[in-house]
């Protein structure tokens, strides 16, 4: 074996020992941000641009992995988190109510109310978009004082670089200036961002696509709050009907594949 070929494996095997001893989530940063340096040069080809996304998703999941870490060793013991934890879940099923009403009614054309097993079911399907929605809230609270508070101490420390040549012209003793760890990671940053981002995106997509979600309701209206009232008076009984104030009931008509919402009055 030549020299070349020794140092390389050396190399090689130094580093995975290197890899191997650090935590899940630096794992996660190395490999995600050494497929974006890798593959960002090639960003016009469509198999470089999935490897970015992939990229993108691995840097995600160290932030994610870090989050749990901190959750773990210092949030989950802490008392207030129990109390504060349920008062964030009740309101995030207040907004998953709030998100099925708006989704039955477009869908119905008619109260969302008035399909109170179709608003239970969908109310459960919407907490997962409630959830980023809540998420993305608390994150953005968050970005938003860490992004001013680290401009402003970069711009601090940049102006003390500037003036401290002319500090010591005026303070003869310098005092021992101890040079503090900069605790703020730009690794972890980078991956809040992008999860922020991917918080994001998600909700407008979703919130694009709320179109394909009025059959689905329309189907689950049919089998769960419509039904058929034969001893109801001045109705139509040869369809399944749901009941609404003033006197006005709406008919459920399946033609094929579509669910047919008519609307009548009692006479």
């Amino acid at each position: 074996m030549d020299i070349e070929s020794f140092l390389i494996k050396c190399i090689i095997n130094d580093s995975f020992k290197y890899f191997n001893k650090l935590e899940l989530y630096k794992k996660f940063y190395f490999i995600g941000f050494f497929l974006f340096i890798i593959f960002l040069p090639f960003r016009d080809n469509i198999f470089s641009n999935f490897f970015l996304m992939v990229s993108f998703s691995v840097i995600e999941l160290g932030f994610i992995s870090w989050i749990y870490i901190i959750y773990k060793k210092r949030i989950k013991g802490i008392k207030i988190y129990n109390s504060s934890f349920w008062l964030i879940n009740i309101f995030i099923i207040w907004l998953s109510n709030v998100i099925s009403q708006n989704l039955i009614t477009a869908s119905l054309g008619l109260p969302a109310t008035d399909f109170y097993l179709t608003l239970g079911l969908w109310t459960f399907f919407c907490y997962v978009p409630a959830l980023l929605i809540i998420v993305l809230i608390i994150g953005l609270i968050i970005y938003v004082p860490t992004i001013l508070i680290w401009s402003l101490k970069i711009s601090l420390e940049t102006l003390y670089v500037l003036i401290k040549p002319l500090l010591y012209i005026f303070i003869k003793n310098e005092p021992h200036i101890r040079k503090k760890s900069n605790d703020f990671n730009p690794l972890h940053f980078s991956g809040f961002m992008l999860f922020i981002l991917f918080l994001a995106f998600s909700i407008v997509a979703l919130a694009k696509s709320e179109s394909k979600f009025y059959t689905p309701i329309k189907y689950t209206a049919y089998y769960a709050d419509y039904h058929k009232l034969n001893n109801y008076p001045d109705i139509d009984h040869n369809h399944k009907v749901v009941l609404h104030a003033n006197n006005i009931y709406s008919i459920a008509i399946k033609n094929g594949s579509k669910i047919n919402i008519y609307i009548k009055k009692i006479k």
